[in-house]
């Protein structure tokens, strides 16, 4: 079921819902409803994000490998750690929120 778009290139039709229904993982409906530019766009986007996994897979793959040659293992809680250190407590940014809104009430009833 092979159809020439407008360049005259082939289109096809079951490979295009084999990605649509197996990869993407969209309803006959969702691909129906679609232009064939927006299906390019989410396999485009499926290959970003495979591209991306497959980084952060061989980043884990590294991490673990000089994790077994280390002399001293970190700590759980060090890795674990995800609060940057120029984080502030909940109650200084509560502060400086209270403090944004009163500037910005400030400025809007500076402006009228």
């Amino acid at each position: 079921r092979e159809e020439a778009d407008s360049k005259g290139e082939q289109w096809d039709w079951d490979e295009a819902q084999r990605i649509a229904f197996g990869i993407l993982g969209l309803k006959p409906w969702e691909f129906w409803h679609m232009t064939i530019a927006e299906l390019n766009i989410m396999i485009d986007g499926y290959n970003d994000r495979l591209t991306d996994d497959l980084a952060r897979l061989r980043y884990v793959a590294w991490w673990t490998a000089s994790m077994t040659r280390a002399k001293k293992i970190p700590r759980l809680e060090q890795l674990m750690n995800t609060q940057k250190k120029d984080d502030k407590p909940i109650e200084a940014r509560r502060e400086e929120h209270k403090e944004l809104l009163e500037k910005f009430k400030r400025a809007l009833n500076n402006g009228r």
